[in-house]
């Protein structure tokens, strides 16, 4: 048996029968079940208690497998310089998608996150965050323009580079029409009303955030980008990244908010919210902060870079193109969708330009 194979067995107190490598980690069948050993970036250390915390409460509910300890009674194990952490997981699983139960298995998750904060003193809250954190993507966009005008026809030059310059007006267009959304639907008040309806959010729900039995229930895995942050996080980025991924389809997305809708009811005003989040062109700030992004005597590099890089290292500016003009189409029709199926009126989105 492999050495790394005999350490792991020793650290976690199991027997391991065998193993493959998958996209989320290594896959372990065990003595004690199915396992993933997962790794996990620098900027999610300093949340192994409040996880753990979490991950206790949210275990009973057959929401997330459960987290082990190694032997030294941590849920973080370290090897060289790179951290891991041992989740459990389906013994088999399936690969289709039911949407409903995914709506739905969300909204009782945020129903349960509810109590699964009683008694943590840090949840790594970014409720009332989000407006100053998009004005400062705004305000970072004409510098990395420049950045990245500098550095075309230079060793340094990225195929990126012209991709963003030549589309920065409309990207700068995108995030000032989702902070114009973000002021205007009273974020901080619908903050505070769904507080009972939900306290736990993934920093980015998507296919990776979850895993499927062999009967297609969904379970939570990603433990570690949890923060505490409102339910509207969750289901706009879970748009986003299943229009990114198949493109605009109305009937998956009515399916996944109606079965979520039936069991915790969204509201008007969070349908507002959804789409200033749905406007904001999130992946592509996080690809060119990655990119554009100088360190000085003055700012450092923060941890937070390395999560964006792992987010969008297989951004090409192709991929770009593509996620953007299918964005461009949820953008267009989501005030109408919003209308028909849930009979919610967003305010009419002004004429934008167009991507080239």
């Amino acid at each position: 048996m492999s050495g790394w194979l005999s350490s792991l067995q020793r650290q976690y107190g199991i027997v391991i029968y065998r193993y493959v490598k998958t996209l989320r980690g290594i896959w372990l069948e065990t003595n004690r079940g199915a396992m993933v050993f997962q790794s996990l970036p620098v900027a999610f250390l300093p949340k192994a208690e409040f996880v753990y915390k979490v991950n206790l409460k949210l275990q009973r509910t057959s929401l997330m497998f459960p987290i082990l300890k190694n032997s030294e009674g941590e849920i973080v194990t370290q090897i060289g310089e790179q951290a891991y952490f041992m989740i459990g997981s389906p013994i088999s699983s399936s690969s289709w998608v039911d949407y409903g139960k995914l709506g739905s298995r969300l909204a009782e998750f945020h129903s349960i996150s509810v109590e699964c904060l009683e008694g943590v003193t840090d949840s790594f809250s970014e409720i009332g965050r989000w407006p100053r954190a998009w004005q400062s993507k705004y305000e970072q966009l004409e510098r990395f323009e420049s950045v990245a005008q500098a550095r075309i026809g230079t060793e340094e030059q990225d195929p990126f580079d012209a991709f963003f310059v030549n589309n920065a007006a409309y990207f700068r267009q995108l995030t000032e029409l989702s902070l114009m959304r973000l002021e205007t639907c009273d974020y901080e008040a619908i903050c505070d009303d769904t507080f009972p309806f939900g306290r736990l959010s993934f920093t980015n729900f998507s296919y990776e955030t979850i895993t499927l039995n062999q009967f297609g229930q969904p379970f939570f895995t990603d433990p570690f980008s949890l923060v505490e942050d409102t339910r509207v996080r969750d289901l706009a980025q879970f748009i986003k990244a299943d229009v990114r991924l198949y493109g605009w389809d109305p009937s998956r997305i009515y399916t996944f908010l109606a079965a979520y809708h039936a069991v915790s009811p969204i509201t008007p005003n969070e349908f507002q919210l959804m789409y200033a989040l749905i406007l904001l062109p999130g992946r592509l700030l996080k690809k060119v902060e990655t990119l554009y992004y100088r360190p000085s005597l003055f700012r450092s590099e923060t941890t937070h870079l390395e999560l964006y890089r792992g987010e969008t290292e297989t951004m090409t500016a192709e991929v770009a193109y593509t996620e953007m003009r299918r964005a461009e189409l949820l953008i267009q029709d989501f005030p109408l969708f919003a209308r028909r199926y849930f009979g919610v009126s967003l305010p009419p989105l002004v004429e934008i330009g167009e991507l080239s």
